[in-house]
């Protein structure tokens, strides 16, 4: 109990108070269906746990209230947990309340086909298995409630981004499990052709990934975009200009998609096969393929998204940074610079920038805003034209754009006259 406290506030401090739904649901299942509710209360005593819990958790807040008094959990609650959920933050992906069942297809993927075919199985009598002392006929229907309680959740969150359901693989992983071990008893050929062509699909999909990067790179229409645009009908060059902006960058190219496509090929139509035949050996062969194809991702894709879409704003963050620090070294004051994410909200700039910023939706509001000295604007570069068009002809205005990104820096020329002009009166 104290182990599972412990374990609890470690992961609130790494992702909030999220962290408490899942236990909360799939233990508070478990110990209400159990047969010896008030016996499962002492064998789960909840006064330990939260008891360990803040013990683990407190050390960290108490440091957090003396450096920065209560402002860090305001944000961190409101802004982070609570906004994020019910408004959004300018970085979703969709507004679908299926987006997370295509994600947890894909991403789950080849085991999501198993999943399908797991799913009437763990529901047959689920009420007499909850009971059951057997943990091997328990344990699939709380991985069952475990993972759908994380989808339900975050589908109805606004704020949607792919990683955010991976906490509902392992209740997936569970429910898999307790149905590999009676596989030759429960035939799915329909849903085990599905996952052939599902693995064909994102075989061919990440074979074609190298050549879309050359296209986006050079502006080019090469005949195998030529042949997509054909079969699926989608405009090139892309209509979404940030996107296009990004993947204008000159990143080297690496052959790991295409060797990923072909292990996605060679898992659906060596490895499905085998497991439709009821033989557990395609469960192993399939382990073996995913555990390439993660380790590839994590080798050759992880870092290729990075320099696409982190690079970029990290060396505008370092960019802020400077202009603060020459500020400073002049003589200026930091806290008289404002800095503005126009459009956007991207913590992981004023993470490495360390400097606060005020968020806008529109170039509107940043009308009358020269009342500082200087003003810092973050944006998207296809805004750089109605971004100028506000100022007046008296600003100086110096731009550097990065992958898609701008830091536009405005200084106001009255402002800096009028300093002048002070010294020389003095």
């Amino acid at each position: 109990q104290a182990i599972a406290g412990v374990l609890l506030g470690l992961g609130l401090l790494a992702k909030g108070p999220v962290v408490g739904f899942v236990p909360f649901v799939v233990v508070g299942t478990a110990v209400l269906f159990k047969p010896g509710f008030f016996n499962n209360l002492r064998v789960l005593n909840p006064f330990i746990i939260l008891c360990a819990t803040l013990c683990t958790v407190a050390p960290w807040g108490l440091m957090i209230i003396q450096s920065s008094g209560l402002d860090f959990f305001k944000e961190f609650i409101f802004v982070h947990n609570i906004g994020r959920f019910a408004d959004g933050m300018n970085n979703t992906h969709s507004g679908s309340p299926f987006y997370y069942i295509t994600v947890l297809f894909i991403g789950f993927f080849p085991w999501s086909f198993l999943l399908l075919a797991a799913v009437p199985w763990v529901m047959d009598d689920v009420y007499t298995k909850l009971r059951s002392k057997h943990s091997r006929e328990v344990l699939p229907v709380l991985g069952f409630i475990w993972c759908v309680s994380v989808v339900v959740l975050f589908s109805f969150s606004n704020t949607k981004l792919p990683h955010y359901i991976v906490p509902a693989l392992p209740g997936a992983a569970l429910v898999i499990a307790g149905w590999v071990d009676e596989l030759s008893l429960r035939p799915f050929r329909k849903i085990a052709i599905l996952g052939v062509f599902v693995a064909v699909l994102l075989g061919f999909v990440f074979m074609m990934l190298n050549p879309l990067l050359v296209s986006a790179q050079t502006g080019e229409l090469t005949g195998t975009i030529m042949v997509l645009q054909g079969l699926f009908g989608f405009e090139w060059p892309l209509t979404d200009q940030l996107l296009a902006d990004i993947l204008k960058q000159p990143i080297p190219i690496n052959i790991v998609p295409v060797v990923i496509g072909i292990l996605f090929i060679l898992g659906g139509t060596m490895g499905i096969p085998l497991i439709i035949q009821g033989f557990r050996a395609g469960v192993s062969f399939m382990l073996g393929i995913q555990y390439a194809i993660l380790s590839l991702i994590i080798v050759g894709i992880v870092p290729t998204v990075d320099l696409y879409m982190q690079k970029p704003l990290v060396e505008l963050a370092v960019h802020i940074k400077q202009i603060i620090n020459d500020d400073m070294a002049n003589g200026s004051i930091a806290n008289e610079i404002t800095v503005y994410h126009l459009g956007l909200h991207q913590p992981s700039v004023r993470l490495v920038s360390g400097i606060p910023f005020i968020e806008v939706s529109i170039p509107a509001q940043l009308e009358g805003k020269l009342e500082d000295k200087r003003t810092i604007i973050l944006h998207e570069a296809w805004r750089i034209k109605e971004v100028a068009e506000i100022f007046p002809n008296t600003a100086k205005i110096d731009t550097t754009c990065k992958g898609g990104f701008c830091v536009v820096v405005v200084d106001d020329q009255n402002t800096e006259q009028e300093e002048v002009k002070e010294e020389k009166d003095v």
